[in-house]
């Protein structure tokens, strides 16, 4: 598979969203409040997570 196809991006995102916990999906989909009530961060990963453990 190409590395730079949106194939791949879309298997890395899902693997890396698989192997979260609940709290860190809830997080990731709900995002976090800030003080007025509006979500920050919602929908962010971090470059780290998107690896894929080696074979």
């Amino acid at each position: 598979m190409n590395t730079w196809s949106e194939e791949w991006r879309i298997e890395t995102e899902a693997r890396a969203i698989l192997k979260m916990s609940k709290q860190e999906r809830d997080m990731f989909f709900n995002g976090r409040k800030d003080k007025n009530g509006k979500s920050i961060d919602r929908g962010r990963l971090r470059s780290v997570d998107l690896r894929l453990p080696r074979s």
